[in-house]
């Protein structure tokens, strides 16, 4: 019982590093990979790793679709980027300063279309 107490502490700072990766990876031209990092990252926040209090799930949220999508459009594959738009756009804001994101993938979703 205390193994899985254990795990699901250290799940944030491993969601994080993860993300740190996903970055490394985009910035040195691995995008394919820079973008698993991100959906490996999504599965472990969806298994609900988080406990509610310790860290606002959804600005972690944002931040990866935010990743992954911006990866997509470095590789032109238009129809993944349309989809983590719609995602993107679809998780309920947490913060005044996120209005400012939702606002740019808003117009880049209409670019995509």
């Amino acid at each position: 019982m205390d193994a899985i107490k254990e795990d699901i502490e250290v799940m944030p700072f491993v969601i994080c590093i993860g993300f740190l990766v996903a970055h490394f990876l985009g910035n040195t031209l691995r995008v394919p990979r820079s973008i698993e990092v991100c959906k490996e990252c999504l599965i472990l926040l969806k298994n609900k790793a988080l406990q509610k209090g310790q860290v606002d799930v959804n600005l972690v949220y944002f931040s990866l679709y935010k990743t992954m999508l911006d990866r997509y459009l470095y590789i032109s594959d238009d129809t993944s980027a349309t989809e983590c738009c719609e995602k993107f756009l679809n998780l309920p804001p947490s913060e005044h300063s996120l209005r400012a994101a939702v606002g740019q993938v808003s117009f880049i979703l209409g670019g995509l279309y």
